[in-house]
């Protein structure tokens, strides 16, 4: 060795090869030739065994596994002194690559990105270029790329990887134990789930709120956009109103490439919700001509359950259907409604005793179960039910149940027939006369059997029985006995006065005259004594103002008057006879005495 520099410690100097002496080595005033030599010398006379050379192509060789460093303090280069690998440490320092007044710990520059520091919180590490700067992991394609965040209690609380091997990002804590966030490899969005099934899939297993969207200001809006294959955007936004708090719309542009704008559903702060309308004034209110609201069985071949439409010449127009479309209930807001299948219930759910039909339970209400109105109808008596009303079915007793079939008329038409029974028979009618013959029209009374089923009433029992007001005026017995009113005379009671000062004798004759047209009648020279004719027996009340009927009362008094006249002249004429017999036996005494 041609050279040996020395250092003995503080207060001594580098002199050989070095004509101005200075504490620090100068590499640049040693002599070049000697620099290889020089370097190779520079022993601790404390430490002797460590030592530090340089080769002749360059490389800086460590004397013994110790360290190293630029001071015997803090701040310093180490390299381990235990068998593994080397290892840099720079400890209270920050260093700098490409920079000699770096941001942070460790600062990497390329070149500079402008006027900017790092962060205090973020300047551990510093990348910078003053154009587009970016960090690359390289690792074989069958493992990951990962960042991972780590505290006290958990090394890995947190990590962002990608999966080379599944082509995935995924971010995730506890080791993969909660997956929070993925893109798979078809670059589909997980939320909550490792495997997203839809281009966006959040999935909660809680009760939690799935998605939140904040806008601090007045007039929020959530716009989308969906651009069709073709070129041009058709856009849509979901947009709440500034001034009444709560209310939103959805809108969408009215073609492609137009800007939103249609009102497609609205809701405002009462609860109320638009379809087609930008105010609703209802819970749910329906906007447009010809819309329909249909509901639909996904798992029965898609058939149509129920629809609602606007349909032109029918106004609205609700429809259920059955497992084939048919409509087997339409209602319609004018035109023709139906109701094709099973039972309809008003107030009940069930009646065995009914295959298809109408049952309305009125619970324990007394009043009408069933009215029919028209606008054409006004009559006065709303004691018993309103004033458009011409029928009603009601309970005939509060507690006890029955029928009460009521009409009602006004004064506009007829006086008659505010309440009309009529049948009408397909063919003949029955000319039976006997106890199981029907007519046309056929009224039926029973009563209990005791049990479950019915009963004929008894011979005595009133059958049927014709009131005027609540008072009877005809009963029919069980046996078919007929019972009329008594009448009695009164003011203006035609029927209640006898007809003894009549003719009866006379008008009976006429009666049946007139009944029978004369067609039958034996005439005698007594009928041409009668005076009376078919006026008569109207103005007495037997025959109707037309003649077409007769008054069974009154003819019932004609019978007895002329029964009555009839047994008077009989009376009469045995009075006679008696006088007669009585002259004649006085006769025969005289002329008996006369021949004896």
């Amino acid at each position: 060795m041609a050279n040996t520099y020395t250092y003995t410690g503080p207060g001594t100097r580098w002199t050989v090869g070095n004509p101005t002496a200075k504490d620090l080595l100068d590499l640049a005033r040693v002599n070049t030739d000697h620099l290889h030599e020089a370097l190779n010398a520079i022993m601790d006379t404390d430490n002797p065994e460590l030592g530090l050379s340089l080769d002749a192509t360059g490389d800086i060789t460590v004397g013994d596994d110790a360290w190293i460093g630029l001071g015997a303090s803090a701040g310093r280069i180490v390299f381990d002194s235990t068998p593994t690998p080397d290892v840099l440490s720079i400890m209270d320092a920050e260093l700098g690559i490409g920079i000699a007044a770096p941001d942070g710990t460790l600062h990497i520059h390329t070149a500079t990105a402008g006027s900017v520091t790092a962060g205090a919180a973020q300047d551990d590490l510093v990348i910078e270029n003053s154009t587009h700067v970016g960090m690359t992991f390289l690792s074989p394609n069958t493992t990951q790329g990962t960042i991972t965040w780590g505290d006290p209690e958990d090394a890995d609380e947190a990590r962002l990887y990608y999966d080379h091997s599944t082509d995935k990002l995924v971010f995730d804590r506890n080791s993969g134990a909660n997956t929070y966030f993925v893109i798979d490899a078809s670059g589909n969005v997980g939320i909550g789930t490792a495997s997203p099934g839809e281009v966006l899939d959040v999935t909660t297993a809680t009760d939690a709120t799935g998605i939140i969207i904040k806008n601090t200001s007045q007039s929020p809006t959530f716009t989308m956009e969906t651009t069709h294959a073709n070129g041009g955007a058709r856009n849509w936004d979901f947009i709440t109103n500034k001034t009444n708090f709560g209310d939103w719309q959805l809108r969408v542009g009215a073609s492609q490439g137009a800007a939103p704008g249609t009102v497609v559903m609205a809701a405002d702060n009462a609860g109320n919700v638009g379809i087609g309308t930008a105010s609703p004034t209802e819970a749910l209110q329906i906007a447009g001509s010809g819309h329909k609201v249909q509901l639909v069985d996904s798992g029965d071949s898609y058939n149509l359950r129920v629809n609602l439409e606007d349909v032109p010449g029918y106004g609205g127009y609700f429809s259920l259907h059955d497992d084939s479309e048919v409509a087997n209930v339409t209602l319609r807001s004018y035109g023709d409604s139906h109701f094709n299948g099973g039972n309809v219930f008003i107030g009940d759910t069930t009646n065995t005793n009914m295959t298809q039909g109408l049952t309305i339970n009125q619970g324990a209400n007394d009043d009408e179960a069933l009215a029919l109105k028209s606008s054409d109808v006004g009559h006065a008596m709303t004691g018993y039910a309103e004033a458009d009303t011409y029928g009603t079915l009601k309970k005939g007793e509060a507690t006890a149940g029955g029928l009460l079939v009521m009409g009602f008329k006004d004064a506009d038409g007829a006086a008659s027939a505010a309440l009309r029974l009529q049948g009408n028979l397909g063919e003949a009618a029955d000319t039976t006369d006997i106890t199981a013959s029907d007519g046309v029209v056929q009224i039926s009374g029973n009563i209990t059997d005791g049990g479950t089923s019915i009963a004929a009433v008894a011979a005595t029992g009133n059958l049927v029985s014709f009131d005027n007001a609540d008072t009877t005026r005809l009963l029919i017995k069980g046996d078919g006995a007929l019972h009329a009113t008594n009448i009695t005379a009164g003011s203006g009671d035609l029927d209640g006065v006898a007809l003894d000062g009549e003719d009866d004798i006379g008008l009976i004759r006429t009666f049946e005259r007139t009944l029978h047209n004369n067609v039958g009648i034996m005439m005698t020279r007594w009928d041409a004594q009668i005076d009376a004719n078919a006026e008569d027996l109207k103005r007495v009340g037997v025959l109707s103002s037309e003649g077409h009927f007769y008054n069974m009362q009154r003819m019932n008094s004609l019978l007895g008057g002329g029964i009555w006249q009839n047994h008077t002249h009989i009376m009469e004429l045995k009075e006679a006879l008696d006088d007669r017999d009585h002259r004649i036996a006085l006769l025969e005494a005289q002329v008996k005495g006369l021949i004896q």
